[in-house]
């Protein structure tokens, strides 16, 4: 069997299992509203492309921030989530199928990163180590953000990586963080992670070499997010500001953290951390903190030239930086 139909069936099966263990969760807080506003958009998109007589801007995308038009959030998932339970039957399950999808996508580009870089058996495990991942499950099952956040940043820092080759026009990255900003704020890290790789690459190359993947990301990345929204398309440096800033002054919620109930900042830095022990496998921690050793100490022993020019850990760990960094200072919301 070629190594992509085994991937292929990993991404299948992480995408049923999602849809199986969702069918035992009830409905979170955030899906009400996500649900109302994905019908909206829905319809709105679907009059709109077929020319038929449809609410406004406004009245669809619109609204207070923090209300029930939700315009605090870009729209992508909740357009996903719309068009499913239009088209899909199924209440509850429809909603949650896209999320379920990416999830798959999640655990197939994965594999695909593994398969490259180390083989087939370790593209196996490591695709399986994501599906098992308990958490990450849940979150998947759910017609939220989190995990199609997840993977579409995985997806963009895959084709970012992908792009080194020296290719002319790099447009997948652009693209793939153009769909990630449609999704939610925290797109805005990336450019964190994708900057200080791009660092250790001019340091070790002694040159910039790969501008045209900041020039896509610059171009192609907003132009995605502005072509998805409609909200952006009336009045979109205010909307942006608006959205933007509903999120740097976003409420806490509260939350219990080591027998101690947390309501407002200063939280202890190491929240992510301990959460991230108490939340993923044993097994898997362990795998990591092998397989980090012996990244670590081939890039200390092999000789400079016989080195990976794309630098796969460095930027598997600046990825990791850029998304958790922020709960270090101690003041960033825990959710």
């Amino acid at each position: 069997m070629k190594p992509k139909w085994i991937g292929l069936a990993l991404a299948i099966a992480t995408t049923l299992t999602v849809l199986v263990n969702q069918r035992g969760v009830g409905i979170a807080r955030d899906e009400t509203v996500y649900f109302s506003a994905g019908d909206r958009y829905a319809d709105w998109w679907v009059r709109a492309l077929t020319f038929r007589s449809h609410a406004s801007i406004a009245q669809t995308f619109g609204g207070a921030l923090g209300g029930a038009g939700n315009p605090e959030h870009p729209p992508l998932m909740k357009l996903a989530s719309g068009l499913a339970h239009r088209w899909l039957p199924g209440d509850l399950t429809a909603y949650r199928v896209p999320s379920a999808a990416l999830h798959g996508v999640c655990a197939y580009l994965i594999f695909a990163f593994a398969l490259e870089l180390w083989g087939l058996a370790e593209a196996v495990l490591a695709a399986l180590a994501f599906a098992l991942l308990p958490r990450a499950l849940f979150h998947a099952g759910l017609a939220c953000f989190d995990a199609p956040t997840m993977t579409l940043w995985f997806a963009t820092i895959y084709a970012y990586w992908r792009c080194l080759d020296g290719r002319r026009w790099p447009w997948q990255v652009g693209v793939a963080w153009g769909l990630l900003l449609a999704t939610k704020h925290t797109a805005l890290l990336l450019p964190f992670a994708l900057a200080a790789h791009q660092a250790i690459l001019i340091w070790r190359a002694k040159r910039f070499a790969h501008w045209r993947i900041a020039v896509a990301m610059i171009v192609l990345g907003p132009l995605v997010l502005f072509a998805l929204w409609p909200w952006l398309w009336v009045a979109p440096i205010a909307h942006v500001r608006d959205w933007l800033g509903f999120h740097l002054h976003h409420v806490h919620y509260n939350f219990e953290y080591l027998g101690t109930n947390w309501n407002a900042p200063p939280f202890p830095w190491h929240v992510a951390l301990v959460t991230t022990l108490f939340t993923v496998p044993t097994a898997t921690l362990a795998a990591c903190a092998l397989g980090s050793g012996v990244l670590a100490t081939r890039w200390r022993t092999q000789p400079r030239d016989a080195r990976d020019a794309r630098a796969p850990g460095w930027l598997l760990l600046c990825s990791a930086l850029a998304s958790i960094g922020p709960f270090f200072l101690g003041s960033t919301p825990i959710f």
